[in-house]
């Protein structure tokens, strides 16, 4: 298999332009096939399902992971997967519960049971994927992630066709899972090196602690990056009305899928950043500011297309019972530079940086969102939520300078 760095990011762009194109179809077949309200309680379980992902991020993910590993790829293969096998049960119990004990509607609770089920499966059957990605071997992986994606658009149409339960939606995230996870560990067992085992005679609690503690911090810093990602769409889903509600979710789901296509888009380079011992701090600072300008100029356009089309972007993938939602796409729209050269500084952090200083700039980062959601709430001015992640990723920017200045200082 190749493992240049090019193709790989060639490769992880068809990749992610098919599974954007993919999740936004079916993302609008289910918003026609529900009415408003109904759409934006679907949406809203999806958020719940990515926070309690979270707690499965035990002991890192493909940029976290190699800096654990240290050489010692079998043993950290198999403790890492039992211990987020261990940690996606802990997610699913908690998160259960979690749900059915809150003041929600009806169907978040059905919907979120169901999709919990992937706990188990996503971050455990992840850590293959790791190993590969590590290797810049992606091929394979966006492979896989192609066909479960195809096959989660079938299970959609399918379900519309026959007009059958909306519950059936959540099963079609089930399904992919599944296919995902195997998919994994089949490209795993054909594509790994040889020296390279998943052997369960390895499996070292002691060593397994070890990890959770190294991981932990990493684990809390995402939650605390979810919770800035997600706050605004919990306090919008329990206060505003149903149609608002609706109209939200469409759009911020429109957001996830941009942030995930710049986080794919800038994986590889990311990893190999992280791989390259031999490069001095002031180089990858070079090298980073110049990545940075070509991501920036590519997204400032892509924000651009994206503001003046809003309005088609949002009939042609929502319908026109969205209204709503093409002036919130509006004011929205230029974030995706915001996003591209927060990506770009988390990568540098992970390189140099303690896992410590990653956890305080998101927990910062959530005090600066909670404050503006809250007073925002306080006002009863959901709209302006819609601004929350210019909130996120001006703060975050700020603190990883401020840290990316002190890893410079350092070199001298």
């Amino acid at each position: 298999m190749k493992t240049n760095v090019k193709f790989n990011v060639f490769v992880l762009m068809a990749e992610r332009i098919l599974q954007l194109g993919g999740a936004l179809f079916v993302s609008g077949v289910i918003a026609r096939y529900l009415s408003v309200p109904e759409f934006g309680q679907w949406q809203f379980s999806l958020q719940i399902l990515a926070y309690a992902g979270t707690i499965g991020l035990i002991c890192g993910a493909e940029i976290v992971l190699p800096k654990i590993a240290k050489g010692n790829v079998n043993k950290v293969i198999i403790n890492a997967f039992i211990l987020r096998l261990l940690f996606g049960f802990i997610a699913l119990i908690i998160s259960t519960a979690t749900v059915y004990f809150i003041n929600i509607n009806y169907n978040v609770k059905i919907f979120s049971a169901i999709l919990f089920v992937t706990l188990i499966i996503n971050e455990p059957f992840a850590i293959f994927s790791c190993y590969l990605q590590s290797k810049t071997n992606n091929f394979p992986l966006s492979l896989v992630r192609v066909i479960s994606v195809s096959l989660r658009v079938g299970i959609i149409i399918f379900v519309c066709i026959l007009n059958l339960n909306m519950y059936f939606f959540a099963v079609a995230w089930v399904v992919e899972s599944i296919v995902t996870g195997l998919g994994y560990l089949f490209c795993f067992m054909k594509f790994k090196d040889e020296n390279v085992f998943f052997n369960i005679k390895l499996i070292d609690f002691s060593f397994m602690k070890s990890l959770a503690t190294q991981g932990g911090l990493f684990l809390f810093g995402q939650f605390f990056l979810m919770t800035a990602l997600r706050l605004d769409r919990i306090f919008v889903t329990k206060y505003a009305n149903g149609d608002f509600v609706g109209n939200y979710m469409a759009v911020t789901q429109l957001l996830d899928s941009i942030f995930q296509f710049a986080i794919i888009i800038n994986t590889v380079f990311i990893t190999s950043f992280i791989y390259n011992k031999a490069k001095i701090k002031s180089n990858d600072l070079k090298e980073l500011f110049k990545l940075s300008l070509i991501y920036i100029f590519i997204s400032v356009i892509g924000s651009i297309v994206l503001y003046y089309l809003s309005d088609y972007i949002i009939y042609i993938i929502y319908g026109d019972k969205y209204k709503i939602s093409a002036n919130l796409l509006k004011d929205i729209s230029f974030i995706i530079p915001f996003y591209t050269l927060n990506i770009l500084f988390s990568s540098l952090i992970f390189k140099y940086s303690k896992y410590f200083q990653y956890l305080i700039v998101n927990i910062i980062v959530s005090i600066f969102v909670g404050c503006y959601v809250y007073f925002q709430v306080g006002v009863n001015n959901y709209t302006y939520l819609i601004f929350t992640p210019y909130v996120y990723t001006i703060s975050s920017l700020v603190f990883s300078f401020i840290i990316i200045v002190r890893i410079k200082g350092e070199e001298k």
